[in-house]
């Protein structure tokens, strides 16, 4: 909290040395309106000179502006400006023996580390900033109260994430020293409760809801099984869904990448409305492999719930023989109220469908033979467009992929993000309104999943070297993905 007797120093200063320039009061008015390179260098170079002469707070005077002035500042600090973050640095110095307006500085350049993790770690190494400030500084969160023990939680866990992704070589031991501190401070926590209801750290709440998926792992290596894992994939939030992290960039980021998951789950397996079984989770201490992010080692006795048979068509990018993937719920919820069904698609929907296709996709290459393999213009015809199995549900919205046949050249196409010969997926609502929705995906279930009476659809994400999931919502007005790449 802020207190009035606390003065932020660098915003009235008034002293004559700098008369002959602009006015401290006009430099900061310059600068929060318009943060720059060329209004943070007359304002850095007060606060320097500032700090050379050893002027202090109690010999200036100031008034109630200047703190609307310091939330300003402090604002573009947290949304990671970097003319803002290297000013707070400067003038964190200044307040080292004022408790308040030191805990909002030290505060929101924490924060910042979240956003801006290069810079921070740049701005920390070029003022030396020791290793006790770096120890406070690094794990501030927005949060004060104890009672929100599993807020300052999440904080923490992405700011492990944002500092495993500096690669620059002259930070790395910088980068692991603020990883292992924040971590410490997780380890230090694990045993104090979430909030004030005392909810165990590390297993989900009650009350939250995490969406996750039942899989049939591939082995890693030449004669290595098949294994059972859930692999947690989204949260409900508030009104929304929300991805776990998933895609690392370094092997760095795979070591702490559990960090992001709960530690410990109870889910119930769900498939085509119907609740299939439980299994218990544990999250591993690290993972190896970016293809294993959210994975999850079932702990629980009992039979695991299995649908069919092994087959490649579930395997996505490996085309491995796998199980099919099946919902996993952290709450009771597997009914799906909108009956989602297979369905044959009536005439005048197929040529409507064929008509967008058209619409997304007027120009085409193809080959004469994979021998020739040389791409010209292909005029397509209506019987090239295949219309694969269609989906409807009880409130008359329809699914259905749709793709072009007879691909005959040698090797992918030449636009992998968009297409036409990879399978489509379009949504028509009820007005009979067609979408594209997307590509390199495959239904795996519907459900009301966060139990709002309204159905969720999940598909598998089936891409070139990506794997995840994409959960459609709210009538497909809303989506959210979580993807990993294989290596």
């Amino acid at each position: 909290m802020f207190r009035p007797s606390f003065l932020l120093l660098a915003l009235v200063l008034s002293m004559t040395t700098f008369a002959a320039e602009s006015s401290v009061s006009e430099q900061w008015n310059a600068f929060l309106t318009k943060p720059s390179s060329s209004t943070y260098k007359p304002l850095s170079k007060t606060i320097q000179s500032c700090l050379v002469t050893k002027c202090h707070d109690d010999i200036i005077a100031g008034s109630a502006d200047n703190f609307a002035s310091l939330y300003k500042l402090l604002g573009l600090v947290e949304r990671g400006n970097h003319f803002a973050m290297e000013i707070a640095f400067q003038i964190r110095a200044l307040y080292e023996n004022a408790a308040a307006p030191s805990e909002d500085i030290d505060r929101s350049i924490g924060l910042s580390a979240s956003l801006e993790p290069t810079f921070f770690l740049e701005l920390v190494q070029k003022y030396s900033l020791s290793d006790k400030a770096l120890e406070y500084v690094a794990v501030q969160t927005s949060t004060e109260s104890i009672d929100s023990l599993g807020q300052h939680r999440s904080e923490w866990k992405r700011r492990i994430q944002s500092l495993s992704r500096v690669s620059d070589p002259h930070l790395l031991s910088l980068r692991d020293k603020a990883i292992s501190i924040v971590q410490r401070e997780i380890d230090e926590n694990s045993s104090l409760p979430d909030d004030a209801l005392g909810k165990p750290s590390g297993t989900q709440s009650s009350k939250s809801i995490l969406l996750g998926v039942l899989e049939d792992v591939p082995g890693k290596y030449q004669g290595q099984p098949n294994s059972r894992h859930v692999r947690v994939v989204f949260q409900w939030e508030g009104d929304v869904w929300q991805p776990f992290p998933a895609n690392c960039p370094n092997q760095a980021c795979l070591k702490v990448l559990p960090s992001n998951f709960p530690t410990q789950v109870d889910w119930t397996i769900a498939f085509d409305g119907r609740n299939l079984g439980q299994v218990t989770t544990h999250s591993p201490k690290a993972y190896d492999f970016y293809m294993d992010a959210g994975l999850q080692d079932i702990t629980s006795e009992g039979p695991i719930p299995t649908i069919g048979q092994r087959a490649e068509e579930y395997g996505g990018f490996l085309s491995a023989a796998v199980f099919r993937p099946l919902v996993a719920n952290s709450q009771p919820y597997s009914k799906d109220p909108e009956s989602w069904k297979p369905v044959h698609l009536p005439a005048v929907l197929v040529a409507s469908l064929r008509q967008q296709f058209r619409k997304q996709f007027p120009n085409v290459k193809n080959c004469s033979s994979p021998e020739e393999n040389v791409a010209r213009t292909w005029r397509y015809r209506d019987q090239d467009i295949e219309i694969h199995k269609g989906y409807s549900s009880n409130k008359k919205y329809v699914l259905a992929p749709l793709s072009l046949g007879g691909y005959r050249c040698d090797g992918p196409p030449v636009s992998s993000s968009q297409d036409p010969f990879s399978g489509q997926w379009f949504v028509i609502d009820p007005e009979n309104h067609i979408e594209l929705l997307g590509q390199d995906m495959w239904l795996v279930d519907a459900g009301d999943y966060n139990n709002d009476g309204k159905s969720e659809v999940i598909f598998a994400i089936a891409g070139y070297n990506k794997g995840g999931y994409e959960l459609f919502y709210d009538d497909f007005k809303k989506h959210v993905e979580f993807e990993f790449s294989y290596h």
